[in-house]
């Protein structure tokens, strides 16, 4: 059964774009990363480590220093694979789109040890599920900016047209779940228990320590 790392970390290739994000704000970037304890040479640094917990609170902390209680869907919307580093390097040469979603899964959990994602072909429609780790604090930004994140991603390869057939999430309904829905093309289920059917090849359904906040995607087409 898969288990998170004890204390995940993040490599500074996870961070790319966050300076930048925090560049307006009160005090500017150093003032983000100082609150959070994280040096700012981490951006883009390889092999340069912070906590995943760390990581989750920059989302937190930016909401609250720029007063942004949509700060994380938004940022997510403002992806972009070409300044993505290494999986929108990924995403952007995939042969398959099936191939991208997979190259996804793989790679930004070395990148975040506390995320994971799983592609579960054996549905119709295909599910991408992602949870994030225990005991990293509030989550709710994060959470809020990972589906907007990937379907900025897989836009990178499918096309501006392309949008998730729905998507699922365990948090609360945000204040304007509407505009969500709407900048993210498709239906969304907050307050959602993700009950999905364990089998041998998805194993979401994990022990009740391990589950966190977490989305589902139903994506179509996968070829």
């Amino acid at each position: 059964m898969f288990a998170f790392p004890q204390n995940p970390m993040t490599d500074g290739m996870a961070w790319s774009g966050f300076d930048a994000a925090a560049a307006n704000v009160a005090g500017g970037a150093q003032a983000v990363f100082d609150s959070i304890g994280v040096p700012l040479a981490v951006v883009d640094r390889p092999g340069m480590q912070a906590t995943f917990h760390q990581y989750v609170d920059y989302f937190d902390t930016m909401a609250r220093i720029s007063g942004d209680l949509d700060f994380g869907h938004r940022f997510g919307l403002r992806t972009r694979a070409a300044r993505s580093g290494i999986p929108g390097h990924l995403i952007l040469n995939a042969r398959s789109f099936r191939g991208g979603l997979n190259d996804l899964a793989r790679t930004l959990p070395t990148l975040a040890e506390g995320l994971r994602l799983e592609l579960v072909e054996d549905r119709d429609p295909p599910l991408l599920i992602w949870s994030i780790a225990p005991n990293v604090g509030d989550a709710t930004q994060f959470v809020r900016f990972v589906p907007a994140y990937l379907t900025r991603m897989f836009q990178a390869h499918r096309g501006s047209q392309w949008h998730p057939k729905r998507i699922l999430s365990t948090l609360p309904a945000p204040r304007r779940a509407k505009l969500y829905a709407s900048q993210l093309g498709c239906p969304l289920v907050f307050d959602s228990q993700l009950k999905c059917n364990r089998n041998r090849k998805a194993g979401f359904l994990q022990d009740e320590a391990q589950r966190r906040p977490a989305c589902l995607l139903s994506i179509d087409h996968l070829r």
